[in-house]
């Protein structure tokens, strides 16, 4: 009997879908033949990308076409299969990222082949597996839309939604490009891993001629002992002795000169580019390396002084030797010459004594040598770049051990023997040194005093220096950080968590700003943190130390009642011996985490402070909003000036003295601008350097053309880094970070710097950086590097 009951009839897939299904399962079959790394790459950058371009185009043809409904195609691949494919895309990305890594450790020695070959394998798996879901997907939502009534129920789902197309297609365009992005870096990576791999065995090259060096010294002391104790003919040991001269002659390698002129070419070709380092959230994530500058800066700081050591050790070791040895040799002609006879006791007593200390010196040696091959392998790799970790990164406290390890005063000597070598290094410090230094220092004290305060012009100047007037008749509204600074309140108000940092440099106005936007926070309590002041909440009064996390906590227990402002200012002076900085910015950080939405926190500290923070913390991105005050427009710089001038009610002439009109006024105000990166403070400041009241009442103005220069040792450089960083410091802060070797090596400086008025000393007995140079030091470590 033939049944008439009607069977639902099996959708057949349209072509375009077909043609997906088909390609998909065609390059899956070729990633489950095997494949080298090399091969796995091209399939993924060229199958792979043709397959996403062609779906890129069956998707765009579909959208030109003009038809008044939505065909089930064209619903199909705009609507519903795109999510699915554009996370085949991602981890065919982060595959295609993840093989580039892997392949970079394996040439640098850091994974074994057979862990790569894992890798390759794992990645193929999981390309299987994610083409067999898309697939998959694709036959289900065919089965389920090409069913009786379709197109309706894709016109109601539809109808009142723009298709997403676009948006999907530049998705999917930004994630193929990301593709070559990380292509593009694999040859400049893999050429960088090479010229380290060159460093690292040159560096090891080097030091294995050093110990040879050393061991024919060391087996030179054995062997006199030897021909003294069993040879009492004077002729022989003579002869002897030419011939170690001679092997030690042969052997005196020159290390460091060969050394400076195998690697200085090397580094110079190391490149600046942006390199994938991971993927977050779909996000491709890029870390922006100057491999020149952080190898030549890393090889300065860790790598030269080690060696430096070594060089002098094994210097030491042969001038002993050759020192002992002539020394014997004229002791022998002397006898023969005057027929004496020749004790040679004493002689062999000091030559056992002489290799017991070259043994210990040797010890020694081997122990630095150990650092740095130790160095070389763990940090001194381009793959280091793929960790979250700052690449090559020297910090402060790492300078300032470059001088506690354990090098006695060997690197002092290494200093004055090798700095044109460390220089050769550090294309940050080379900066144009004049012949004489000590023309230097004058031009510098001549510089500071030509800038300082003088009582001549003591009226006219304090308009610009003094930070605190009375009135707001000298305020200059900075509109754009102001109306950012309002809005943040407003959503804070409105139930938002929010918290606010304010960022700027000397002099850019921060405290000034602080003071005087109360207007903004109309009806709100606000709260000044300071460290070793008193505060009041709630009619209670509590005493601050510098523990910034007891005083956040009395903020917290008596904060109930109603919602407050908390304003700390200048954050960095939040620390002594017992409390850190660190610690207490990790205890704000938690503050804001869990306060925020009862309290808001707005904080200010130095643009510089906040890069070192963020090296150790997770400090900037704890802040909803930041608020950057470095720079002014040149209208309200020029603002402040005539409004200052203006106040005087004198003329400003030039230095014929003739009258000088506002528009002359804004172009000599336009060019220190220029100057000092329009720092309103450091303008104002410069304006009074220019300046000189005459005898007739009148303000004479001469652009002043003298600069500060870079005349600073290595150790007033790390003395002026800390104190810039920190806002102030003192002997006792150097005495507890350096130890033993702040008076052989920092305390001569630090002098040096007082009595240049570098630094000065205020009322509190604290060092700080004399304002009149604070930009100039702020630019001097920039160039070289040591700050951002």
């Amino acid at each position: 009997m033939i049944s008439t009951e009607t069977k639902p009839i099996e959708p057949t897939m349209k072509s375009d879908l077909q043609w997906l299904t088909t390609h998909l399962n065609s390059y899956k079959d070729q990633l489950t033949q095997g494949a080298k790394i090399e091969a796995l790459k091209d399939l993924i950058l060229v199958d792979f990308s043709n397959i996403c371009h062609q779906y890129n185009s069956h998707a765009a043809a579909i959208e030109s076409n003009e038809a008044s409904e939505i065909e089930i195609d064209q619903y199909l691949l705009q609507y519903v299969l795109p999510e699915s494919f554009k996370d085949l895309i991602i981890i065919h990305r982060d595959v295609l990222l993840q093989l580039q890594i892997g392949h970079h450790k394996t040439i640098e020695n850091i994974a074994s082949i057979a862990a790569l070959q894992n890798l390759i394998e794992e990645s193929i798996t999981l390309l299987v597996n994610a083409i067999n879901y898309v697939t998959s997907t694709i036959e289900k939502e065919v089965k389920s839309t090409y069913k009786t009534n379709a197109k309706k129920i894709i016109d109601s789902k539809t109808r009142h939604h723009l298709s997403p197309w676009k948006v999907y297609q530049e998705q999917f365009n930004i994630l193929l490009s990301q593709f070559s992005q990380i292509t593009n870096t694999n040859k400049k990576t893999i050429n960088n891993i090479e010229i380290f791999n060159e460093i690292r065995n040159d560096t090891n090259s080097i030091i294995e001629k050093i110990g040879l060096e050393s061991q024919v010294l060391l087996e030179i002391s054995t062997n006199a002992i030897a021909v003294i104790k069993g040879n009492e003919n004077s002729k022989e040991i003579l002869s002897w002795i030419e011939k170690s001269l001679t092997q030690i002659s042969a052997n005196d390698a020159k290390t460091n000169v060969e050394f400076t002129s195998a690697i200085e070419s090397k580094i110079n070709n190391l490149e600046s580019y942006a390199i994938p380092i991971g993927t977050n959230e779909g996000y491709l994530l890029e870390k922006k390396i100057d491999f020149n500058k952080s190898v030549k800066k890393w090889m300065d700081y860790n790598l030269l002084p080690l060696l430096s050591d070594v060089w002098e050790q094994n210097n030491s070791i042969n001038n002993f030797i050759k020192h002992s040895l002539l020394n014997l040799k004229s002791s022998l002609n002397l006898g023969k010459e005057n027929n004496n006879l020749i004790h040679l006791d004493t002689q062999l007593e000091a030559y056992k004594n002489t290799k017991n200390t070259l043994q210990e010196n040797i010890e020694r040696q081997n122990s630095i040598v150990a650092q740095i091959k130790s160095l070389l392998v763990k940090e001194f790799l381009v793959c280091n770049s793929y960790n979250s970790n700052e690449f090559l990164d020297v910090s402060i406290q790492n300078s300032l051990n470059q001088y506690t390890v354990e090098t006695g005063n060997i690197l002092v000597t290494i200093q004055k023997g090798f700095k044109n070598l460390i220089a050769k290094f550090n294309q940050s410090y080379d900066k144009v040194v004049l012949d004489n230094p000590q023309a230097n220092l004058e031009k510098a004290a001549n510089c500071i005093a030509q800038r300082m305060f003088k009582e001549a012009n003591a009226h006219y100047d304090t308009l610009f220096l003094n930070k605190k007037f009375i009135g707001d008749l000298f305020l200059v509204t900075r509109t754009q950080q102001e109306n950012k600074l309002k809005d943040t309140v407003a959503q804070w108000n409105d139930g938002f968590n929010k918290s606010i940092l304010v960022l700027g440099n000397n002099l850019s106005g921060k405290s000034t700003f602080l003071e005087n936007t109360s207007d903004i926070f109309t009806d709100q309590k606000i709260l000044k943190l300071s460290p070793n002041d008193s505060i009041t909440i709630e009619g209670r009064k509590f005493k601050t130390s510098n523990d910034l996390k007891d005083a956040l906590n009395a903020v917290k227990n008596n904060s109930f009642s109603q919602k407050r402002i908390l304003v700390i200012d200048d954050l960095e002076l939040w620390r002594d011996d017992k409390f850190s900085l660190l610690n207490n910015t990790r205890a704000l950080i938690n503050f804001i985490e869990s306060e925020s939405d009862n309290v808001l926190v707005i904080v200010s500290t130095n643009s510089s402070m906040c890069a070192h923070l963020n090296k150790r913390s997770n400090f900037s991105n704890a802040f909803s909003t930041h608020i950057d005050l470095n720079k002014s427009t040149l209208e309200e710089i020029c603002k402040a000036v005539l409004v200052r001038h203006s106040a005087t009610h004198r003329t400003l002439i030039n230095s014929n003295n003739e009258p000088l009109s506002d528009t002359q006024i804004v172009a000599h105000v336009t060019k220190l601008c220029k100057k000092y990166n329009n720092n309103l403070g450091e303008v104002l400041q410069s304006w009074t350097y220019g300046t000189t009241v005459t005898e007739n009442g009148s303000i004479q103005y001469q652009e002043n053309a003298t600069s500060f220069p870079d005349f600073f040792t290595r150790e007033e450089i790390i003395v002026l880094k800390y104190t810039l960083l920190y806002n102030y410091s003192n002997e006792k802060m150097f005495k507890s970070f350096i130890g033993a070797n702040y008076e052989t090596n920092f305390k001569s400086g630090l002098k040096r710097l007082l009595n240049n008025k570098v630094l000065i000393r205020d009322d509190n007995g604290f060092l700080k950086i004399n304002p009149v140079i604070n930009y100039d030091i702020y630019q001097i470590l920039k160039y070289r590097d040591i700050i951002d």
